[in-house]
């Protein structure tokens, strides 16, 4: 933060999904860390601090977020930077002032990096560093659903098909998942899919629990003797 007196620290103590913590370099110790950043319900993953901003990478249900705070006087959170929607950001990086980069794919765009810039007219720019697509999938539309499991649990399904395909449960489906040692399934863009949707296929993605997707909770419900709950959402 200005004037260089603290130190922002990633914690998961009482917080499986994260909280940052501020811990003053005059008495740098846990035992002086006060929360600047409570658990919320998605899964803190990075950190990034600017002049006068922390941004936090984040992970909500198997889609990527980024929030963003105010470090100028006491914390308070600003408008999320905006990121496509079901889309996976890996990386941020650290610019002049505020700004900053993100990397960023879906299931229908390729990997870009994007220069965020507040208060900007244009906020988010795509920048030079980027793949140029070579298959084009604006005709797909992505359908996002959450799927109730046998137990009740809500399951996230993202589910991949052309615009206008006609749902008379003909069309023949490729239907994915993952539930196992807190790996989350996330949003990556294949050229090959364009094949499969041509050919009139539908392709979709479960995120199971006993992945990373919802936090160390979600982790759990899906793994030892609960190991059962993956193949039932799955199922389901």
């Amino acid at each position: 933060p200005p004037g260089g007196g603290a130190l922002l620290l990633l914690s998961r103590k009482g917080a499986a999904r994260g909280q940052v913590l501020s811990v003053p370099l005059s008495t740098p110790t846990l035992a002086q860390a006060k929360t600047l950043v409570p658990e919320s319900p998605a899964v803190l993953q990075r950190l990034l601090v600017t002049r006068s901003r922390l941004y936090t990478l984040e992970l909500s249900g198997g889609m990527s977020q980024i929030r963003s705070f105010d470090l100028s006087g006491p914390a308070r959170a600003l408008p999320a930077v905006p990121v496509r929607p079901v889309s996976a950001v890996r990386q941020l990086v650290r610019l002049s002032g505020d700004d900053l980069l993100f990397d960023s794919q879906s299931y229908t765009e390729p990997q870009s990096w994007l220069h965020y810039s507040p208060g900007a007219r244009t906020a988010v720019r795509r920048t030079a560093l980027s793949v140029p697509p070579r298959v084009d999938f604006r005709d797909v539309e992505l359908v996002r659903l959450l799927v109730p499991s046998r137990d009740g649990a809500k399951i996230p399904l993202n589910i991949m098909l052309r615009r206008g395909t006609k749902l008379d449960g003909q069309n023949p489906l490729v239907l994915t998942g993952y539930g196992g040692f807190g790996y989350s399934v996330l949003p990556g863009f294949s050229p090959t899919r364009r094949v499969w949707l041509d050919q009139g296929g539908i392709y979709a993605v479960a995120n199971l629990r006993g992945g990373g997707e919802f936090g160390e909770e979600w982790h759990k419900a899906g793994m030892l003797t609960r190991k059962q709950n993956v193949f039932d959402d799955f199922l389901a």
